[in-house]
Formats: C-alpha cells, structure tokens, sequence
C-alpha cells in the first residue's frame, strides 16, 4: 500500500532493544529518487530529533533535490539490476540521471566485492535471471 511505496524504515537505536519501524513523512515523501550515488541529499531520523534532511554535495539554486530509495546492496548494483528492484518494490521505471546517462557516465569506481560477498553477488546474478526467464515467458 500507501506506506509501503511511501515509508521509510526507521529504527530507535537509544531503545532496549532498539525498535525499528516504518513511518511517513509528509514533505520528503515528495523526493523523486536517483541512482547511483547520484542522489544530492540524505535522510537521518531520530526519536529526540525528528526528521533531518541535508544536501550531500553542493547544489545549484533552483537544482531539485533527490534521495535514493535503495540501500546497499541494491543502490551498488548494476543499471537494470536497480531498476528490476525498483519496479518490484516501488512499482516505477526508474528514469534518473544514472538510468537514463550513457554507461560510460555512471559511476565505476565501486569496489569489487569482497569474498564474504561473493555469495550475495551470486544470490544477486540468480534473482536477474530468474526475471529474464518470467519476462520471456510473458512473451
């Protein structure tokens, strides 16, 4: 529903045990999402403080601000890697910067995962393919 497409996960890390949950803020709902480190702000949010909202880098006057809506793993993935877990649990084809730049102009300084990751990236490679295989089937 509403929160799932809209929430944010949020956790009280000063309760015993912490205590996460999902919750809807009203004026950074309405921040359209960018891959890839793209993004141009981010998000905290605390019991005591509330909601805080601060630019990653410089922004131009009048620039839009975004936030990414995927955590790692997701944000590191590969173009349609991100974009399948963004329709899936979004409902949205992505067409941010990231997505829709040539793919010489994305980022590539990401590392290589590391060996305890290897598994994951493995998991990662099985769901791509398991939705190549249904969407051919839909064909």
């Amino acid at each position: 529903g509403r929160v799932a497409r809209n929430g944010f996960q949020v956790v009280d890390l000063r309760a015993k045990p912490p205590c996460p949950g999902d919750a809807l803020f009203h004026r950074v709902s309405f921040f359209n999402h960018c891959c890839a480190g793209l993004s141009n702000a981010t998000w905290t949010w605390s019991l005591a403080d509330g909601l805080t909202v601060k630019t990653s880098r410089k922004v131009l006057a009048g620039e839009e601000l975004t936030i990414s809506y995927i955590s790692k793993p997701w944000c590191d993935l590969a173009r349609p890697a991100r974009r399948k877990y963004l329709k899936q649990n979004f409902n949205f084809v992505c067409l941010c910067k990231a997505c829709v730049a040539p793919r010489d102009v994305t980022p590539r300084d990401k590392p290589r995962p590391q060996d305890g990751q290897k598994g994951l990236a493995q998991l990662l490679l099985r769901w791509m393919k398991e939705g190549e295989d249904a969407e051919d089937a839909e064909d």
